[in-house]
C-alpha cells in the first residue's frame, strides 16, 4: 500500500532524471515463485503517474503487456474471472480526489488485452474525502442475486480512512454501497486504516487482511475475523499479523560500484535471501539488492553496485510500514506478498516480499525459499515502486483455485 494514503501524489518528489539511474535485475529475484497464474500490480512512474500492469508469476511485466490508465492516476487493483471475462477494478484519481473505482475487461481472458469499461462506483456525498484502496470478489454460490463484493476503503482527509465499507453488485457494474464492516478501534489503528484482500475460510468465516497505521510513518499488517459467515461481518475480532521491522545497519566504510561485497555494522540484522535498498536517504543512490552470503560482518549481493554507498546504509523494505497485499492457504499454511514501503523520507521506495506462516494468526516472516522482491519494477521509470499485487481469482475462497494461464489462454 503506497504513501498515496498520506500525501497528495501531485507532491510527491523524485529528484532524479532517467539519465542518472540504472536499475540492474538480479538474478536472485527471477523464476517462478507460484503458479503460471496472472498478477496485476500499480507503480509509479518519473512522470508521477500511477499505472496498472499485468504480470506473471514469474515477478516479470507480461510480454505486450500495457498500463491501465484513466483520470490521472490508478492504483490498487482487484482482478477477477467471472467465467464471463477478465475483469481488473482499480482505484482513479479525478485530478482532486481518489473518488471513483474504474473497470478494465477482457472477453477473450487475455491479462494484456484490457479495454476501460469506464468509471463504475462513485464515493457517495457522505463520503466527501474519497474511497479506495477496493478489494473486490466474485462469490457465485452466493444467494441473492449480488454475486459481486467490494470492499473498500472510506477514506478521511489525510488518505487513511476509519472505516471500510461492503457494496455489492448482480453484474459487476451497477454497485450499491452497504454496511460499514470494519472500524478502527485498535491502538494500532490511530491513524486510520485500509483494506488490501480479502477470503473467505474454509469453516466459512471471512477474513479481511488490512493495513492499520500506528501513524502516517509507520504501519502494520493485520487480519479481522468475521463475525459471522457473511461477508459483512462485521469484523471485530482483529491480530496483528507482522508490524514493521526498523530494521537499518550503516555500511562499514563504503560499498564500491562494480563489486558485490561490502561490509555492515550489523550483520545479525540481515538474512540471506531476502532484498534490502542502499541509500543515504535520497532518491540518487537509491539501490535495490539480494543479500546472498553472510560472512562475518561482510555481505554478499546479488549483482554488482551501480553508485558509490560510502557510509549509506542498507534498510529493510518493511522497516516502516508493511501491506499484506494478498495471502492465500496452502495444505503446508499460509503464504503470501506483501508490500513494503515508505522507507526514505521523501524517496518512493515500494517493493513486494513474499511471506509465510504455519497458521492465519502466525507468526507470520519473509518467505526466504522464493525469490525476492517477488514482482521486479517493469521498467527503468518504475524502479521506485512496484507495489499493491493481486493475482487474478475465481472465487472468494482463501486457497486461489482455479485460474492460471500459459501464454495468455485461459483454461
Amino acid at each position: 500500500m503506497h504513501d498515496l494514503h498520506v500525501r497528495s501524489v501531485l507532491t510527491v518528489a523524485l529528484v532524479v532524471t532517467i539519465s542518472c539511474l540504472s536499475f540492474h535485475r538480479g538474478s536472485a529475484a527471477l523464476g517462478a515463485p507460484f503458479d503460471g497464474r496472472a498478477w496485476f500490480l500499480n507503480g509509479l512512474g518519473y512522470n508521477r503517474t500511477y499505472t496498472v500492469s499485468a504480470f506473471g508469476s514469474d515477478g516479470r511485466l507480461l510480454p505486450h503487456a500495457s498500463n491501465l490508465t484513466a483520470g490521472e492516476h490508478v492504483a490498487w487493483p482487484s482482478a477477477i474471472d467471472d467465467r464471463r471475462s477478465l475483469k481488473v477494478y482499480a482505484s482513479v484519481f479525478d485530478g482532486t480526489l481518489w473518488s471513483q473505482v474504474g473497470l478494465w475487461e477482457s472477453p477473450s481472458f487475455d491479462p494484456t488485452q484490457m479495454h476501460f469499461v469506464g468509471n463504475v462506483k462513485a464515493a457517495l456525498p457522505e463520503e466527501p474525502y474519497g474511497i479506495g484502496p477496493t478489494h473486490v470478489g466474485y462469490d457465485p454460490t452466493r444467494s441473492g442475486g449480488q454475486p459481486y463484493l467490494m470492499w473498500y476503503l472510506v477514506r478521511g482527509p489525510f488518505g487513511p480512512g476509519y472505516t471500510i465499507r461492503l457494496a455489492t453488485s448482480p453484474d459487476g457494474l451497477a454497485w450499491v454501497s452497504g454496511p460499514e464492516v470494519l472500524w478502527a478501534t485498535q491502538t494500532e489503528e490511530a491513524a486510520g486504516l485500509s483494506i488490501s484482500y480479502a477470503c473467505q475460510l474454509r469453516s466459512g468465516q471471512w477474513v479481511l487482511f488490512y493495513h492499520a497505521y500506528l501513524s502516517l510513518t509507520q504501519g502494520y499488517a493485520m487480519i479481522a475475523l468475521s463475525d459471522s459467515n457473511t461477508p459483512a461481518g462485521p469484523f471485530h475480532e482483529k491480530h496483528v499479523i507482522m508490524p514493521n521491522d526498523d530494521i537499518s545497519t550503516q555500511i562499514v566504510g563504503t560499498a564500491s560500484p562494480r563489486t558485490d561485497t561490502f561490509a555492515v555494522q550489523a550483520p545479525g540484522l540481515l538474512q540471506q535471501g531476502v532484498s534490502y535498498l542502499l541509500s543515504d536517504g535520497s532518491a540518487e543512490t537509491l539501490e535495490l539488492a539480494t543479500v546472498t552470503k553472510i560472512d562475518g560482518n561482510v555481505v554478499t549481493v546479488d549483482h554488482p553496485l551501480i553508485f558509490n554507498h560510502y557510509k549509506h546504509h542498507v534498510v529493510s523494505i518493511l522497516q516502516k510500514k508493511v501491506d499484506p497485499s494478498v495471502a492465500w492457504q496452502t495444505p503446508q499454511g499460509w503464504r503470501g506478498v506483501f508490500t513494503g514501503y515508505g522507507q526514505i523520507a521523501g524517496v518512493t521506495s515500494e517493493y513486494t516480499v513474499p511471506v509465510k506462516a504455519t497458521t492465519l494468526l502466525g507468526p507470520w516472516e519473509v518467505d526466504t525459499t522464493r525469490p525476492s522482491p517477488v514482482f521486479l519494477p517493469w521498467t527503468e521509470n518504475y524502479v521506485f515502486s512496484a507495489e499493491n499485487p493481486v493475482p487474478v481469482v475465481q472465487d472468494v475462497g482463501c486457497e486461489i483455485r482455479g485460474w492460471s494461464r500459459t501464454d495468455n489462454v485461459r483454461r
